[in-house]
Parts: C-alpha cells; sequence; structure tokens
C-alpha cells in the first residue's frame, strides 16, 4: 500500500511552521493512541503513521528532503538514503523519533482528564507572583523616559520561620508517601509518568507544626514603594516587566496623545502652518523641540503644502537603534479677514501672476490638460 503523504497524515498545510505541526501531532497523537482505543488496530496503525510523519516533518533536514523528493528521501532501496547528524535518513535501522517532550504533554494529559498540561512550569509559575498594573504616562515620558514609583503587594520570606512554614523550634520532616523526592510515578498502561505528590505538594517535607505567623506558608503578604525607571521610547500598548522578591511586575504602558506631536516609531511627527509669504520667498520657522526648545526649519522658496521637512536625530529614542527624526509637515495657510488695502493688493499681485506662465507651473499645466479635455 502507497504511503499516505505526511502533510495530509498530520492534516496540516505544506506552509505550516514547526509549531503548527507539533500541536498537530499531539492532537491526533491523543485521538488515536492505543491506550485511548483499545483491541483498535486501526487506531493503532494510525498512531503509528502519525508517529512517523512527524519524525520527518518535525526536523527541519529531513522535511526539506521529503519536500524535494517525497517519500524517496527515506527509501534506502531507491536514493541510498540520506544522511541526518550522523545517521542514515533512511528506512529500518533507525529507531522510533524522539518525542518525549510531545510525550510528556500526551501523558499530563492522559492523566489530567484531558484538561490541559498541568505539570512543573505550571507549577514553578504559579509559585512566583505575577502582579498587572496599568501606567499611565504623558507623551514626554514616555519618550523621554521617567521615574515613577508605584505600590505592589508581593510575598515575602517569612522572618519567623525563615521560609520552612514550620513553627520556631520545630522542623519539618521527610514526606512518608514519596520519600522525600517531591513526585510519585503513575502507572498507565505501558505509559508512566510523574506526578507532584499531593501530601507535601513537592517539597519532599511536610511540617507537623506549621509557623504560626504565616500560617505555613512560608511567606508574607508585603505592601510596599517600587521604584521604577521607565526607558526612553516605550509605546502605548507595550508591556513592561520587572523582576521583584516574591514575583514579577507587568505594567500595561498608557501614553497619553500630545497636542502638537505624533509619533511613527521613532519618528516625531510634527505638522506646521506656514504663511502664504514664507512658502513663496522662503524663510525660517522656528520649530518646538520636545522636552524644551526650539529647532529652526528652512523653508525653502516656492515650498508646496505637504512637503516634508527632516530634522536628523530629533526624534524619539529606538531602543538599541537609536533615535529617530523629526518630519515637519507644512501646509501652506491662505490668508483670512482681508482688509481692503490687502485685497486690492493681492488682486495686483494676482494678475501681476496670470503675466508670468512660470510663476504658477502647477496651474499652469492643469489648465492646459483641462482646456485639452473641454475641446478649447
Amino acid at each position: 500500500m502507497a504511503k499516505r503523504d505526511y502533510y495530509e497524515v498530520l492534516g496540516v498545510d505544506r506552509k505550516a511552521d514547526a509549531e503548527a505541526v507539533r500541536k498537530a501531532y499531539k492532537r491526533m497523537a491523543m485521538r488515536h493512541h492505543p491506550d485511548r482505543n483499545p483491541g483498535d488496530a486501526a487506531a493503532e496503525g494510525r498512531f503509528k503513521e502519525l508517529g512517523e510523519a512527524y519524525k520527518v516533518l518535525s526536523d527541519p533536514q529531513k522535511r526539506a528532503a521529503y519536500d524535494r523528493f517525497g517519500h524517496a528521501a527515506f527509501d534506502a532501496g531507491g536514493m541510498g538514503g540520506f544522511q541526518f547528524g550522523g545517521r542514515r535518513g533512511g528506512g529500518g535501522g533507525e529507531g522510533p523519533p524522539d518525542l518525549s517532550s510531545i510525550f510528556g504533554e500526551i501523558f499530563e494529559d492522559f492523566f489530567n482528564g484531558g484538561g490541559g498540561r498541568s505539570g512543573s512550569r505550571a507549577r514553578d509559575s504559579a509559585g512566583a507572583r505575577r502582579i498587572i498594573l496599568d501606567l499611565s504616562l504623558s507623551f514626554e515620558e514616555a519618550a523621554l523616559g521617567c521615574s515613577r514609583r508605584v505600590r505592589v503587594t508581593l510575598p515575602e520570606r517569612c522572618g519567623a520561620c525563615r521560609g520552612s512554614c514550620a513553627e520556631p523550634g520545630s522542623h519539618p520532616k521527610r514526606c512518608g508517601k514519596c520519600g522525600g523526592g517531591g513526585h510519585l510515578r503513575v502507572q498507565r498502561g505501558f505509559f508512566s509518568a510523574m506526578q507532584t505528590c499531593p501530601d507535601c505538594h513537592g517539597r519532599g517535607e511536610v511540617v507537623e507544626k506549621p509557623c504560626k505567623a504565616c500560617g505555613g506558608r512560608g511567606d508574607v503578604e508585603r505592601t510596599r514603594s517600587v521604584a521604577l525607571d521607565v526607558p526612553a521610547g516605550v509605546d502605548d500598548g507595550e508591556a513592561l516587566k520587572m523582576r521583584l522578591e516574591g514575583g514579577e511586575l507587568l505594567l500595561r504602558v498608557h501614553v497619553s496623545p500630545h497636542e502638537l506631536f505624533e509619533r511613527r516609531d521613532g519618528d516625531l511627527i510634527l505638522r506646521m502652518p506656514v504663511s502664504f509669504a514664507t512658502a513663496a520667498l522662503g524663510g525660517e520657522v522656528q520649530a518646538p523641540k520636545l522636552g524644551g526648545g526650539r529647532l529652526a526649519v528652512r523653508i525653502p522658496a516656492g515650498s508646496q503644502s505637504g512637503q516634508v521637512f527632516r530634522l536628523r536625530g530629533e526624534g524619539i529614542e529606538r531602543r538599541g537603534r537609536g533615535r529617530g527624526d523629526m518630519l515637519c509637515f507644512i501646509s501652506v495657510e491662505t490668508p483670512v479677514n482681508l482688509n481692503r488695502e490687502q485685497r486690492e493688493a493681492l488682486r495686483r499681485f494676482q494678475q501681476s501672476l496670470e503675466k508670468t506662465q512660470t510663476a504658477s507651473p502647477k496651474r499652469a499645466s492643469w489648465l492646459e490638460k483641462a482646456r485639452a479635455f473641454l475641446g478649447d
């Protein structure tokens, strides 16, 4: 019988990444595992087929060879086999794939009713508390960096028992159930898995006289003020992590908008109105500088609305990539509320422009196209 395509076996696309392949294998292996299908020869065969497909698609070199040559890449009789890590990538002599990490997850799902992982990583992370706080910053504080203090409540080692959980003068005893190992081996079918001892909860010791000060927990809750150094360049929505005794502080950053500036990665965006005369004749405009001060922006004669003038290095710090730039977008402002004298002067100016086509090249070009379109 011809072998099925390995991607079809796992039910993944040929462009699936390694994580998608791993998850697909775990899901399918759980469904067709012999322990869940006792006496079902078809499920056993499907389980072996899944293992064979995963062995190839989980290895970058083997997967590349399979994508190029198909099953022939591992046919020792046809292609002679490929070398992967000093071992032949062909057929019969190679042992089963090393899938211990995947099987570890499957074991945990078996012994926990399929309800997800509850292994050492989850237990380790549960021991260290994570505090999540919202940190509101002004635009300048986020761009330039600042110092803040926040109050957090985290566990600290109990001063009475010094973390032993036992009343002073007494000592924890070795757990009789696990022999001090903290874990028990549980057997199911031909698989076995390690589980946390229910008596000592993985500590290997049992406290007979719990500490009165901390209730036998080994730590006590303390509220304290923590100094924060917010780095320059943090952005709205960013998360900052800080390790503390007894846990981890996660800060969700919220940045207020600025009345003048906008942000684009590390670049500052400044939109500046420029007078008609300055745009026509050229000149210099003073732009505000973030954090205080002014910057001179030179406007060449004949500048138009929408032109951008870049001030190098006057943007926001991009951690590890230097500072961004300030981008000044100009808009030419049309004069309003003119008096009689100004209107008359503007009419004379307009009449003089109409005699010189080169003074308004864009308008002259547009009029020419419009006349051609209208057939004038």
